[in-house]
């Protein structure tokens, strides 16, 4: 439903920009000289990884309750990623497939051969037309190119965790949103207040990288502690897959796993994790599966507990 309504409001916004987004605030935006779909959302960004969310929800569906006829939705939400330009949100889509192509966990739930084969031919299709067309030099060098802001602000980032180790630099101090309304002294200390993108008047490529971001700020101790946390969410994904048997449950614990790939994927481009809609999505998601393992553990401590006191009865 909400879905598609987003992807017709996107095209209409393509078609009349003047009608449909002009009078709410939302800016053009082009990439190869071309329209890029961000419908209401305000940001390709956005707009990509909300399907990128429904994207993952439509596979699971195919797979788990059999729904061909939703690979129209699979097709529809995949192209709209395409036009969004997004390359992360399309590869993560891409890595997130192959996981549940091949992930054994996901495969035993799953069971149908034809659905696998079908997703591995599409992920394939995806993994070929994504490298033809959408990986350009431009984004590969964007890191290594030392004129560009992300390839300073990573640079940077690494300095700054080495001179502030090894708790970092402090909380709001460095390429971070905040740092657009207040900006740092780091960035005149470390002189990145002469580029482009990066100045005082100019911040708009300040937030532009996430991972730099977080070991400044809190240090490699920091660094340490938040990948240590985004592997207990993958390993409660894991053990969701394990232990909850009641199809629905499973299907569910497949679509976070799929979430989790690609907000990884995501977040090597952007502040993702700081985004309150997706960390709503994400980590909520992560605590619905928490709460259902524990209710399984609770359900089977009673069931222990009823049978010792069958056992003396």
């Amino acid at each position: 439903g909400i879905g598609i309504l987003t992807v017709m409001y996107a095209i209409l916004g393509i078609i009349s920009w003047d009608i449909f987004l002009k009078p709410i605030g939302v800016r053009p935006s082009e990439r190869f000289g071309i329209p890029a779909l961000q419908s209401y959302l305000g940001h390709p960004g956005t707009f990509s990884a909300l399907m990128g969310v429904l994207i993952c929800f439509v596979v699971v569906d195919i797979l788990i309750r059999k729904k061909m006829r939703h690979n129209l939705l699979f097709i529809l939400f995949l192209t709209a990623t395409i036009f969004s330009f997004r390359r992360t949100t399309l590869l993560g889509v891409i890595l997130a497939c192959i996981v549940v192509v091949f992930l054994k966990q996901i495969r035993r739930i799953i069971g149908n051969r034809t659905s696998l084969k079908m997703l591995s031919l599409v992920a394939g299709v995806c993994v070929l037309f994504s490298s033809i067309i959408f990986v350009s030099y431009k984004d590969l060098s964007s890191y290594v190119n030392q004129e560009s802001p992300r390839s300073v602000l990573l640079k940077t980032g690494i300095k700054i965790a080495t001179d502030f180790f090894p708790l970092g630099s402090g909380f709001g101090t460095y390429s971070g949103g905040i740092n657009q309304k207040f900006y740092s002294p780091l960035f005149y200390k470390y002189r990145l207040s002469n580029v482009w993108g990066l100045s005082e008047d100019n911040p708009s490529f300040i937030n532009d990288t996430f991972w730099p971001h977080i070991f400044a700020e809190t240090g490699f101790i920091g660094l340490i502690c938040y990948l240590w946390i985004i592997l207990a969410f993958f390993q409660i994904c894991f053990k969701a897959l394990k232990n909850l048997k009641n199809k629905e449950e499973s299907g569910f614990a497949i679509v976070t796993l799929m979430m989790l790939i690609i907000s990884l994927v995501e977040s090597s481009k952007a502040t993702f994790y700081e985004m309150s809609l997706w960390t709503f999505f994400y980590f909520g998601s992560i605590a619905i599966l928490q709460s259902w393992l524990s209710r399984n553990r609770l359900e089977k401590k009673a069931d222990l507990s009823n049978g010792d006191i069958n056992l003396y009865a």
